[in-house]
């Protein structure tokens, strides 16, 4: 007999996914530039804005994005017509019996060379591709500093929200001990009973203690990452304008990648796929370095002599000399 097809239940999305709204666009890439603004803390901004500013390590990548950006204008500006301008001018002599004359030059070159096996347009690839990889790795560079600020604000904000929480519990606690010391007085409570209490406020004391060096703790790192004395930040950790059931519509429809797209996207993954390329293209270059060039080229100069002795000039000319 013929066996049905079976039935299987395919998810539309992957199952991590939100479903984003059918209008809302969509993050093109992981580590998108001033990604953290979507959290809405003006604070933050500020923060990670401050540690771009001062971070040595995204200087030197910003420095090296100029730096590759500039030579492959110069790869590219290779395959155009190149032109010269040439002036000069000279003193002197032919023999001895020669006046002393100046003569003075001026003209123009331009040469050309054809680009008949792409040799050049490679070199052009590959001076765009390093352009591209140190592209990455700024942003690499300025994702992971961001993220780093980000991730220690988050945690001492969450701190002073546990701070707050820790302080309500021992007021709560210490008027439980105040009566409890009241009932024992009244002989309606034992002394173990109060000594509970007083050890519970004790614990509470000691957590908001920790909570606090905590507290000091992510401040101390947000001084460093930001190049700030410590001690000097004022921060207020102020609540963030969404929660996790009322996200920004960016944030809620964020890229709907499986586990290997997602690693794709990282940008250290995407450098080292342009490093590759490049590598590639430079193969290219060396192979067709062998073929024969074409080169055309073309100067028009014009020259003019001026006698600088002339008392010389008539003695030689009259046989003076």
């Amino acid at each position: 007999p013929e066996v049905p097809p079976a039935s299987v239940d395919v998810p539309a999305a992957w199952h991590h996914a939100p479903a984003p709204a059918a209008d809302a666009p969509m993050a093109g890439r992981v580590g998108e530039d001033r990604w953290w603004q979507d959290f809405g803390s003006a604070e933050l901004d500020a923060l990670i804005d401050r540690a771009l500013t001062a971070n040595r390590d995204r200087q030197v990548a910003a420095a090296r994005v100029a730096q590759v950006r500039a030579l492959a204008g110069e790869a590219d500006a290779d395959r155009w017509p190149q032109f010269d301008a040439v002036a000069g001018t000279s003193n002197g002599r032919q023999t001895t019996l020669d006046p002393k004359a100046r003569v003075s030059s001026i003209g123009v070159q331009a040469s050309w060379e054809a680009d008949v096996f792409g040799q050049k347009g490679l070199a052009s690839r590959a001076a765009q591709l390093d352009a591209q990889a140190a592209e990455l790795v700024r942003s690499a560079a300025q994702t992971a500093i961001a993220a780093q600020v980000a991730s220690v604000y988050f945690d001492a904000a969450g701190t002073v929200r546990r701070i707050g929480l820790a302080q309500q519990r021992r007021e709560v606690a210490l008027q439980n001990e105040a009566a409890n010391a009241g009932l024992l007085s009244a002989g309606l409570a034992t002394r173990a009973e109060l000594e509970r209490r007083r050890a519970e406020t004790r614990v509470l004391r000691a957590e908001i203690d920790e909570l606090s060096a905590t507290l000091h703790l992510c401040e101390l790192q947000l001084a460093v990452l930001t190049g700030t004395t410590p001690g000097t930040l004022r921060l207020e950790y102020a609540a963030f304008a969404f929660s996790p059931e009322n996200a920004p519509p960016r944030l809620a429809a964020a890229p709907r990648w499986l586990p290997g797209e997602l690693l794709e996207h990282r940008p250290d993954v995407q450098r080292a796929l342009r490093e590759v390329d490049a590598a590639a293209a430079r193969v290219g270059v060396a192979r067709l370095d062998l073929y024969p060039k074409f080169v055309f080229s073309w100067a028009n100069a014009s020259e003019s002599a001026q006698i600088v002795d002339q008392d010389a000039a008539t003695n030689i000319a009259l046989g003076y000399g």
